[in-house]
């Protein structure tokens, strides 16, 4: 029997609209019928069936809104098979776009809703369908059409050299996002500092607590672009970290069958550059950690101030899922470059 499963976002115990109206409303109209992976509250032996389905069905739909984590991470174990995969994600909520992978974006109004659930009927039917739409066995090609030939056995599985060369272009806006929570943070820390010496400058002269608002409204003005930057790239940084995991441990799998005289060149490059960005990654974190207790601080100054320290706290929690995926890259490479 054809599969589909969807990789949803949901911890309540009804799906949220998004599923109904787009999803099963389109894999119905298909005659497919979805099953709903349980992302939470799972036992080991329900996490592992649910990593099997999303591995092994037929299709899967992924919701990427947000970036959710345990999401991301089926997300890029499925990309690994090399199975077909369709996403779908809120306007304004797709952290970025995952390579190889469709992703329908819709918006919360009716008209929106129908928009996405019939570009999600055309995404399934352009690629699995060879028949009307409606035919009982919708994921499967019609008995008389002809067999596609085989792929050579050499083609079938990309080669060391591939996957290096798809993991170093991988790890290029890993950087990036890097970079750019960097730039927010010194922005932020910068306006921090200026704030703060206008804030005593205020306290010294004696003024009113409304003149001490009227500075505290204008620095959340001021850090409500960073702070948005940052959670943004670090939202990104975080999805692309569970994104590409399985990617990156079939590689070290690769690696580690080669005798250890042979770990050299390219290989070699990729092990240290993976050390290198596990070793900036946590910098970056133990950085950041440093300025919590002081956006503590600044969300109970004023309510105005609650917005940008709740992102910023949010963009502090995304950096330490992600680099806690770098921290186990780095302990394997470290393993094959120096066994």
């Amino acid at each position: 029997m054809n599969s589909c499963y969807v990789i949803y976002p949901t911890s309540e115990t009804e799906p949220h609209q998004p599923y109904e109206e787009i999803v099963l409303a389109a894999c119905r109209r298909l005659e497919i019928e979805p099953v709903l992976a349980p992302l939470t509250g799972s036992t080991e032996e329900a996490a592992e069936q649910t990593f099997q389905s999303a591995v092994g069905a037929d299709l899967v739909i992924a919701d990427v809104s947000g970036g959710n984590p345990r999401v991301m991470y089926l997300l890029g174990q499925r990309q690994a098979s090399g199975r077909f995969t369709l996403g779908i994600g809120e306007h304004g909520r797709v952290p970025l776009e995952v390579p190889g992978v469709h992703t329908v974006r819709f918006t919360r109004t009716p008209r929106g809703l129908i928009n996405a659930r019939r570009e999600l009927e055309c995404a399934i039917e352009d690629r699995l369908l060879d028949g009307p739409v409606g035919t009982a066995d919708a994921l499967s090609p019609r008995p008389d059409a002809p067999a596609a030939e085989p792929a050579p056995e050499e083609d079938a599985e990309p080669g060391l050299l591939d996957r290096i060369s798809d993991t170093e272009s991988q790890l290029e806006p890993i950087v990036a996002d890097l970079d750019a929570i960097t730039e927010s943070f010194d922005s932020i820390t910068v306006l921090t500092g200026m704030i703060g010496a206008e804030v005593q400058t205020v306290a010294s002269s004696g003024a009113p607590t409304s003149a001490r608002l009227v500075v505290a409204a204008k620095y959340a003005k001021a850090i409500d672009g960073p702070s948005t930057d940052m959670l943004d790239a670090a939202t990104r940084f975080a999805s692309r970290m569970y994104l590409i995991d399985a990617g990156v441990r079939s590689m070290f799998e690769i690696i580690a069958a080669k005798p250890p005289a042979e770990r050299e060149g390219e290989m070699a490059e990729l092990l240290e550059e993976l050390i290198f960005m596990a070793n900036s990654g946590r910098s970056c974190v133990e950085t950041l950690v440093t300025f919590d207790s002081t956006v503590e601080e600044l969300g109970e100054l004023s309510r105005v101030l609650r917005g940008p320290t709740k992102r910023i706290k949010s963009a502090l929690r995304q950096m330490a899922r992600g680099c806690s995926v770098m921290d186990d890259w780095e302990q394997e490479a470290r393993r094959l470059l120096h066994p």
